[in-house]
């Protein structure tokens, strides 16, 4: 994940990118299990890209995940805003739009996921899904397979506003 600009945020709002691993039991039980790097909240402005298919994921304690069983079932890339009701939505990643690309926009590069026997992978394109909750303010461009070095490669951001 990459970020050239962090936005000025206002009390009580933030603007974060997370990875998450889902794996065991089905959506929204107690029986599943999450492995969250970053912060979610489900009640504003979130996108993300999703990469819908079983994947086994090298090694986590099987003690601290009892439900993930042997592979994620979904894994999650994404970034999100939060703000108190009736102040404007903050920027995103680095404040400018995906179709600015990498070089403005934050980002993510070099996707690849991790196999049972330790050998990386790339993601296939047929089960990636992206999606922006406010497509008016954030977006997400995850269009592509950059090249050999930088391997899989998508922008998100935005400037916010929304009320």
């Amino acid at each position: 994940m990459a970020t050239y600009k962090l936005p000025d945020l206002l009390t009580g709002q933030s603007s974060s990118s997370a990875i998450l691993l889902f794996g065991g039991g089905k959506v929204p039980t107690n029986e599943l299990n999450v492995i969250a790097v970053g912060w979610q909240d489900y009640n504003t402005g979130n996108w993300w890209v999703t990469y819908n298919d079983e994947l086994p994921l090298g090694y986590f304690p099987k003690e601290l995940l009892p439900k993930m069983e042997d592979n994620a079932l979904l894994v999650q890339m994404g970034g999100e805003v939060v703000s108190p009701l009736n102040v404007p939505s903050p920027p995103m990643g680095s404040g400018h739009p995906s179709n600015e690309g990498p070089s403005k926009a934050a980002y993510f590069i070099e996707v690849q996921f991790v196999d049972e026997h330790n050998n990386l992978f790339d993601p296939y394109p047929a089960d990636l899904h992206s999606h922006a909750d406010i497509s008016d303010y954030y977006s997400v461009a995850d269009d592509h397979y950059a090249n050999d070095k930088d391997k899989y490669v998508f922008a998100y951001g935005g400037a916010g506003g929304f009320k």
